[in-house]
């Protein structure tokens, strides 16, 4: 059955309940309390910069803007820019510095744990059946040899660390994806803060040199609205952040047909079953001035065009190349996609032969090139 239900200025929270009964008598209700009257505000990011990658020494130019549907914006003057949060950081490669200060912001490892299990035995604030979040960041430093120590624990699992409560083994995971977690985790201790910046102004990218691949710069933007019709202010939290330019194959998030290999259980991986029709995916990857990507294959067969498209399997091609010939046994080699598209989309990376059979690629990695003319 369905309902309809209506809300105006004299009515701007209600619950409604259903109730059902079986054929014996027996029943059973639920209702939900439902609250209208104060829309969500809107934050936006402005810059002509790529939003995926840092590439050098860069100043991006940028701007914050904020909506609201009661409150106005940042434009017109309905929202003062001190009631705007606007907060960056760098984090560095191992975090070897742990005084390093930084903001809790849309961290990697956020997202890695929220898609866990974590959450069945971990919260933020409070103790659970393991200890809360703000208690791990309490009593571990933020630092490289921590970092790499419970990465392996939680792949591993144990007990003992925090009396006789037992951790599931995690072993789904690669230690890089579980470090990520533990320094989203230890950037909970609150004295890992900063104060807010500008909504207008250039954010300095110039802290990752030498430092490699795990460097990230993050930028948070939040504002709390006003209450109106009686509903309480609603927060509002937006996230950007910005990586090194060459990704890691294996770290797709979804695929068709690939699946990652890891010999003997190293560090090294890469990406295999690359036949017509498999793809994997990198979602929300930003090709603005990008002009070239790199990528380094290992090729069973010759005559393979190698596409990246964008948004499905079946979207627009953004970048293609060709392999000309077969890399030798145990032996990969580079080669370049021209980059066609441009803007943020979901990308499928692909091979492509017609009759082929058989696998045809296997990726280790992708590096995105910017133009620099």
């Amino acid at each position: 059955p369905t309902a309809q239900l209506y809300f105006d200025a004299t009515r701007p929270c209600i619950a409604p309940s259903s109730t059902v009964r079986d054929g014996k008598g027996a029943k059973s209700s639920t209702s939900i309390t439902l609250h209208v009257g104060n829309g969500a505000s809107q934050i936006s990011l402005h810059t002509s910069a790529n939003q995926t990658f840092f590439f050098g020494k860069q100043l991006i130019p940028y701007e914050i803007k904020v909506a609201d549907p009661e409150d106005g914006s940042t434009e017109t003057g309905g929202i003062a820019p001190s009631e705007v949060s606007v907060k960056f950081d760098f984090v560095p490669v191992g975090l070897d510095r742990a005084e390093a200060q930084g903001t809790l912001l849309l961290h990697p490892g956020q997202a890695l744990a929220e898609s866990s299990d974590c959450s069945s035995c971990h919260h933020r604030e409070k103790e659970s059946v393991g200890p809360s979040y703000e208690q791990i960041a309490l009593r571990y430093p933020l630092e490289s040899s921590t970092v790499h120590q419970l990465g392996k624990k939680i792949i591993t699992g144990g007990n003992g660390n925090w009396g006789h409560r037992l951790m599931a083994a995690h072993p789904q995971h690669s230690l890089e994806e579980t470090k990520q977690m533990v320094e989203y985790i230890l950037r909970l201790h609150p004295k890992r803060q900063k104060s807010s910046l500008l909504l207008k102004g250039s954010l300095a990218m110039d802290q990752h040199q030498d430092q490699g691949q795990g460097a990230h710069y993050f930028l948070e933007v939040s504002y709390t609205d006003r209450t109106a019709h009686g509903i309480t202010g609603q927060h509002t939290v937006r996230n950007w952040h910005w990586r090194h330019p060459k990704v890691e194959a294996e770290t797709y998030e979804k695929g068709k047909g690939v699946s990652r290999e890891r010999p003997q259980g190293g560090d090294f991986a890469f990406v295999r079953g690359f036949v017509p029709g498999a793809y994997a995916v990198y979602p929300q990857i930003d090709l603005t001035g990008i002009e070239t990507i790199v990528l380094q294959k290992k090729a069973s067969q010759q005559n393979l065009r190698v596409v990246i498209r964008g948004d499905s399997s079946t979207g627009t091609v953004l970048a293609e190349g060709f392999v000309s010939e077969i890399d030798k046994e145990k032996t990969s080699s580079p080669m370049t996609l021209s980059v066609k598209g441009k803007g943020i989309h979901d990308l499928f990376l692909m091979v492509e032969k017609p009759d082929a059979s058989g696998e045809l690629l296997r990726v280790d990695w992708l590096e995105f090139i910017p133009d620099l003319r």
